[in-house]
């Protein structure tokens, strides 16, 4: 593999007081909110209504809500094809995890990952060109990402990394990005942020507690370590570091995941979690809570994922 190059940068840092935001709602129950690529519909996972996970779709207004995963089994991850016209998801229906497709209305389901092996499939991403599918497996012992063409044909493995990668996602620009597996610090995972580009292939933010990342446009990518999110701008080669602190707590306590960019209102949706080591009394803001906060630091709590 082409070895990694180090990306310098430098550092400004900001801090989003979650205490003196708006008071946390009660943790919801919804994961892996993503809003259709044209704003209209949002698509969720929730096991409120069932001890196994489903994909439900609404409005982006909250109304006209609809379950698309219904059998006994669990469904999770979905990902909005570039046209807005299908789902990649992953399922645990045929006895491990693998990837499917369906329409947006839950219709058509088809299987697009058919590892013969004992081994799994899963967090599917779409190219831009939606020509493309990147996802995570175990098939060659250890996690690898792969991509394939958008029919389930032509897998190749993409990583090929001696500790193990996952979590692959692309830009607009083609380009793609995941995590590289670093070993353990303090029993916290440790990864590499590695950019895909063509045969070349460089690290961003090496052996950190990376929680997750997402693209906001071809030049900024945005990733929280424990209780910070980065805003990475490849065009000056510099960071915006946004701390996390709960002015309760007195702790940079939480850590955030499920990294969403929203293109219309130039933000970045995330959910947040606290990590623990809170003084007696103490009162924990944005437990599960939907953060947006903008590349120059701006935060608001949200009670639910709102239109792109």
């Amino acid at each position: 593999m082409t070895s990694f190059q180090q990306i310098a940068t430098t550092c400004l840092v900001a801090a989003v007081v979650l205490g003196s935001l708006e008071s946390a709602q009660a943790a919801s129950r919804r994961f892996h909110e993503t809003a259709s690529p044209d704003g209209s519909l949002v698509v969720f996972v929730s096991n409120v209504e069932s001890r196994h996970a489903k994909i439900f779709v609404e409005r982006a207004d909250g109304t006209g809500r609809a379950q698309l995963t219904d059998e006994e089994y669990s469904d999770t991850a979905p990902a909005w094809s570039p046209d807005g016209k299908r789902i990649a998801f992953m399922s645990d229906r045929n006895g491990r995890w693998q990837i499917f497709v369906m329409d947006r209305d839950g219709t058509h389901v088809q299987q697009l990952s058919r590892d013969d092996t004992s081994n799994n499939d899963g967090s599917p991403h779409w190219s831009p060109d939606g020509k493309r599918i990147a996802f995570t497996s175990n098939r060659s012992d250890k996690w690898q990402v792969y991509t394939m063409h958008a029919d389930g044909t032509r897998v190749e493995e993409l990583s090929r990394d001696e500790t193990g990668a996952m979590a692959p996602k692309y830009a607009p620009d083609g380009r793609l990005a995941y995590l590289a597996e670093r070993g353990t610090a303090l029993r916290a995972p440790l990864y590499d942020l590695v950019i895909v580009e063509g045969d070349k292939r460089s690290t961003l933010c090496a052996k950190s507690p990376i929680k997750d990342f997402a693209w906001c446009h071809d030049e900024l990518i945005a990733y929280g370590v424990g209780g910070e999110i980065v805003f990475h701008d490849f065009t000056k080669g510099t960071d915006r570091t946004v701390r996390l602190v709960d002015i309760d707590a007195r702790l940079d306590s939480h850590a955030a995941f499920e990294f969403r960019w929203k293109p219309r209102q130039n933000v970045l949706s995330c959910r947040i979690r606290f990590m623990g080591g809170v003084q007696e009394g103490a009162i924990v803001y944005g437990e599960n809570q939907l953060l947006t906060i903008t590349p120059t630091g701006m935060a608001q709590l949200m009670d639910r994922e709102d239109d792109d």
